[in-house]
């Protein structure tokens, strides 16, 4: 709709909106990172047509995905969180990665997966942590003799009887 693009358009929606109190699509308020404000005011849309609010406190500017882990990046959250899952889970080569997300339409440099995997992994164990089960009453430990940076090292691995590895 090209009318969607003019000045008119663009002022009247940022003119009449109304504060009120926004919620994500899980049905938590928004909360502005800023002031912790709640009122909102509808703004318009960003370049990638998601809606853009107004913190009525501070006058700060923000879309839904503000507040996210994954903000800042071109791809959609979903796909930034798929390719790092299936790095971790299947040990997948980032350059597969890169071509079974080439096969699902989504063109994505090997780097860059590997860079989303880098900023990630932490996130990913920090919220599998607590889900984890109690070590068993059984487990094996498991040393190996390497050599890292031209010295000698041993590095140790325990493991449970449901082979969770614990962290030594």
């Amino acid at each position: 709709m090209p009318w969607r693009n003019s000045q008119w358009f663009r002022r009247d929606v940022l003119m009449s909106g109304t504060l009120r109190r926004e919620t994500f699509e899980n049905g938590k308020p928004m909360q502005c990172e800023r002031c912790g404000g709640e009122q909102f005011t509808r703004a318009g849309r960003d370049r990638r047509a998601r809606q853009r609010y107004q913190c009525g406190t501070c006058r700060r500017r923000l879309t839904v995905r503000s507040a996210s882990a994954l903000r800042g990046y071109r791809f959609p959250d979903d796909i930034i969180a798929l390719a790092v899952r299936w790095y971790l889970r299947y040990r997948l080569p980032s350059a597969n990665l890169s071509e079974l997300l080439a096969e699902r339409g989504v063109r994505v440099d090997p780097s860059t997966i590997f860079d989303w995997v880098q900023q990630f992994t932490p996130l990913y164990q920090e919220a599998a942590r607590p889900r984890r089960s109690r070590v068993g009453q059984r487990w094996s430990l498991d040393e190996t003799y390497m050599r890292i940076s031209g010295r000698w090292c041993y590095a140790f691995r325990a493991i449970d009887e449901e082979g969770q590895g614990m962290d030594v």
